[in-house]
């Protein structure tokens, strides 16, 4: 009999134990309170937590977290070493605090930039805490005692739009205007051709020879008359000649033309001195 008992003694203590363990693991909380309960800006707010219900050793998660009366849209910032770690940031990526070695406090300030801001006025704050469970996992977050703090946001500094610089207008120049010519044109003259006459006169003080060759000499000056005289060209002649000059420049050479004059002036000039007495005879003998 006595050994039944105390096998149910037994039965009865592996049973209830975890049971008794676990109640008393389930019944962890934390109070909180404040250094002040306003806050303009980016003001920090020191949290002071008290604890129960923890054992020793045991390590937790914590966060700090605003809002709205009835409202669960929590925002916020909780300090963690130098860094601030914002409400919706993962469980393991908050602060982690060892029972043992954590004096319960904390540093948490506003996040206006959240939806859960909605303008200044009063907002309840508290602190959420992860612990692990039984199982070695985390729990869903569990929250302390309840604050209320006034929030108010400065008003934003108006940014100065800088006046646009008025672009000068260029001024534009005519290119229709007319060129107005240029005065004193050099004008560009062509020199004149000039004739050369060379005049036969009979010198009255020469004594008359006459000869017997009057014919020879009438035949040489009419050679020589015909030789200066320039050659008439047919009208066939001046027709292909005005095909051939109207393939080229229209525009005769001045200064060949001019040497030829004068070198004719000369041949015959000098073809007249030289037979000049043949002359004078043929002349009286007609």
């Amino acid at each position: 009999m006595k050994k039944q008992l105390f096998a149910l003694f037994l039965f009865g203590l592996l049973f209830f134990v975890p049971t008794f363990a676990f109640a008393a693991r389930s019944t962890r909380s934390i109070s909180i309170n404040s250094d002040k309960f306003s806050l303009f800006g980016d003001e920090q707010l020191n949290i002071s937590a008290s604890l129960s219900g923890f054992t020793n050793g045991e390590t937790i998660y914590i966060k700090g977290a605003f809002f709205k009366e009835g409202s669960t849209n929590y925002f916020g910032y909780t300090k963690k070493d130098e860094s601030w770690v914002k409400n919706s940031t993962t469980a393991t990526e908050q602060r982690q605090v060892n029972i043992d070695s954590w004096d319960g406090s904390a540093v948490v300030r506003s996040d206006f930039e959240d939806s859960g801001y909605t303008g200044s006025g009063n907002y309840n704050f508290k602190l959420g805490f992860y612990y692990l469970t039984s199982g070695g996992n985390l729990s869903s977050v569990k929250w302390s005692s309840v604050l209320t703090v006034n929030l108010d946001q400065p008003a934003p500094t108006p940014t100065k739009t800088p006046t646009p610089t008025k672009t000068p207008t260029p001024t534009k120049i005519p290119t229709d205007k007319p060129v107005s010519p240029a005065k004193n044109p050099i004008a560009l003259k062509t020199s004149t051709p000039t004739k050369i006459q060379i005049a036969v006169t009979a010198n009255p003080n020469l004594p008359v020879q006459r000869s017997n060759n009057s014919a020879k000499i009438a035949q040489d000056f009419k050679t020589s008359s015909e030789f200066a005289k320039p050659k008439v060209k047919s009208a066939e002649e001046k027709k292909e000649q005005a095909q051939v000059l109207g393939t080229k420049d229209t525009k005769l050479p001045f200064i060949p033309i001019l040497i030829g004059i004068i070198l004719l002036a000369i041949v015959g000039g000098w073809f007249v001195f030289k037979n000049l007495e043949q002359i004078k005879i043929w002349i009286k003998k007609q």
